[in-house]
């Protein structure tokens, strides 16, 4: 590639000097340092005859990162302050944040780790304001997501000098700030006066963050770093840190032999075993649940109470876990025992931007029920129909792109799709759902109906949204950010409560699930409660009907929150 270089043109000056920056990087990333520091230098001699002050110090950053990987801190701080100075000089606060995190991590390696600490949070200031000027959701996702290191630097240096709190406060501002900005921008353009934005960037500190939580609730966050996972147990009166040594690679391999197991990946396999020995798959998933239980739950298992509402938040490949197949040392699912919900960060679930005065789902709410062409639809929707007194459905062709847009627009307190989902692994935005498309021989065909175009749908009204639909709460995983699933596109979109499916679920029990979820909150039970006892009972039948009660049939569903609405609820049990 050093003999191509040569042959560009000299009139390419800043092609050469950009191939050069990007050999360096590809040797310093290989631990080749002399041929890394060969190229940067290069890189830069093209860089000053050219008057290239970008790649200038592009080049000089470079050339620190070569002398901090060798152990030359010093020599490595005096490339960096000399790179922040350059890179002031021409506005490029992007480089500037990128040369105070070099200078912090030599100040680190000279051992001075409270002026590191110092440093470094004014690198991560400068790239929290630079986030302002990026106007789409998925420039925000990957802008953090490449930074997620400096804010694990940030949380273990603060550890390190015993500050406990202080560590939970810079992982909550490495976490869901792309979310946090889409709620509070949608929660502004509902209400102009419901936040200024010169708050967008503050992260109030743990100790008014823990007075926002309700009494009758517990918070558990988990950060995933290299070597280590923490998590933190906050209530409105204490806060419990506990650290797990477990390298991420280690974690994420148990986390997917267990969804494996449980059949949310691999799903022609799982129900190939399921048939050859369904109680060798049960003993698989308990054997593996318990593993990851003693991992995640049981370093605070005794600090848990079950009588009150549990809100995790996970982080990494911890989003895609079905928590309440977890199991305890007594063989028990923590399911069972303890009512739990997902959120994206306690930053969002404290925030007054974000909160939602609905008023409680009771027998009088609306309820639009949108449904493909499954067997069960007609039973549920006599079932529901008995439940709730304003009910509309649309069911097969009538299930259309824009009656369903007509349909939210013109009011529903309870948004319920049970319909043929599909996430797209790799691009968030071509997950779909299948709605009805044009009629072909006296039979509907479906039509895709793209996340990218969902935007159209106006659910303001809407307090509840269930997806009885494959995958909706599973999607690729963005570093501080979780699940790009269908199930945030829908909480972005102001939606306080979704329910959503982990995986490929069971159109029939899932059925059975949402209606024994639907006949609680008729009672006017607490969502959270309600999906606990729900699928309770689906545990329980399965045990009386079958013995083994695969948590592929009853674990499929998460409620995602962003508000404590739901643990102020007046009949909140």
């Amino acid at each position: 590639m050093e003999k191509a270089i040569t042959l560009l043109p000299a009139d390419q000056a800043r092609s050469r000097a950009n191939t050069w920056i990007t050999l360096g990087m590809a040797y310093l990333k290989q631990h080749v340092f002399a041929k890394a520091r060969s190229a940067f230098l290069q890189a830069e001699r093209i860089a000053t005859g050219g008057n290239i002050r970008i790649i200038q110090v592009e080049s000089r950053l470079g050339q620190g990162r070569v002398a901090l990987a060798e152990g030359l801190a010093l020599q490595a701080q005096a490339y960096f302050v000399s790179s922040l100075d350059m890179a002031r000089r021409i506005h490029e606060e992007s480089l500037a944040a990128e040369a105070l995190y070099g200078i912090s991590e030599a100040q680190r390696q000279t051992g001075n780790v409270e002026e590191a600490l110092a440093t470094l949070n004014r690198a991560l200031l400068l790239g929290e304001t630079l986030r302002t000027s990026l106007h789409d959701d998925s420039s925000r996702v990957s802008y953090f997501s490449v930074r997620q290191d400096w804010f694990d630097t940030a949380m273990l240096s603060a550890l390190q000098l015993g500050d406990t709190s202080g560590a939970f406060h810079y992982a909550e501002r490495a976490r869901a700030q792309a979310m946090r900005d889409a709620l509070v921008a949608g929660a502004l353009a509902r209400d102009t006066s419901a936040l200024a934005p010169a708050s967008w960037l503050t992260i109030p500190p743990t100790g008014d963050l823990q007075r926002r939580i309700p009494e009758n609730v517990q918070v558990l966050e988990y950060r995933v770093t290299a070597d280590t996972l923490l998590l933190w147990l906050l209530e409105s009166d204490k806060v419990r840190m506990r650290r797990i040594a477990i390298t991420a690679a280690a974690l994420e391999d148990t986390v997917q032999q267990f969804l494996q197991s449980v059949g949310a990946t691999a799903y022609d396999d799982f129900r190939r075993r399921c048939k050859d020995n369904l109680a060798l798959v049960y003993f698989q998933n308990q054997r593996l649940g318990k593993i990851l239980f003693r991992i995640l739950l049981e370093p605070i298992a005794r600090e848990l109470v079950k009588e009150k509402h549990l809100y995790i938040i996970p982080d990494a490949g911890l989003h895609l876990i079905p928590w309440g197949a977890l199991v305890d040392a007594e063989d028990k699912f923590f399911g069972a025992s303890h009512a739990w919900a997902k959120a994206p960060s306690l930053t969002i679930l404290a925030s007054e931007s974000t909160s939602h005065a609905h008023p409680p789902i009771n027998a009088a709410s609306q309820l639009l029920m949108v449904a493909g062409e499954w067997a069960s639809t007609t039973k549920q929707k006599h079932s529901l129909q008995g439940m709730f007194k304003n009910f509309a459905l649309l069911h097969e062709a009538r299930a259309s792109f824009e009656n369903v847009q007509q349909a939210l627009a013109a009011g529903a307190d309870i948004g319920y799709f049970s319909v043929r989902a599909v996430a797209d692994m790799h691009q968030p935005w071509n997950s779909y759902m299948e709605l009805a498309g044009e009629q072909a021989e006296s039979r509907w065909q479906p039509r895709k109906a793209y996340v990218r175009e969902l935007s159209a749908w106006d659910f303001s009204k809407i307090h509840l949204l269930i997806l009885n639909a494959c995958e909706t709460a599973s999607g690729k995983i963005e570093r501080g950010e979780g699940g790009m699933s269908m199930a945030r596109f829908f909480t972005r979109a102001l939606v306080p409560h979704v329910v959503a499916s982990l995986w490929q679920n069971d159109d029939h029990i899932s059925a059975q699930i949402v209606n024994e979820f639907m006949r609680g909150l008729q009672q006017e039970q607490d969502m959270i409660y309600g999906l606990r006892q729900a699928t309770r009972r689906c545990i329980e039948e399965l045990q009386r009907d079958y013995h083994y009660p695969l948590p592929y049939f009853w674990a499929v569903f998460a409620l995602h929150e962003v508000d404590f609405s739901n643990s102020t609820h007046p009949k909140f049990n």
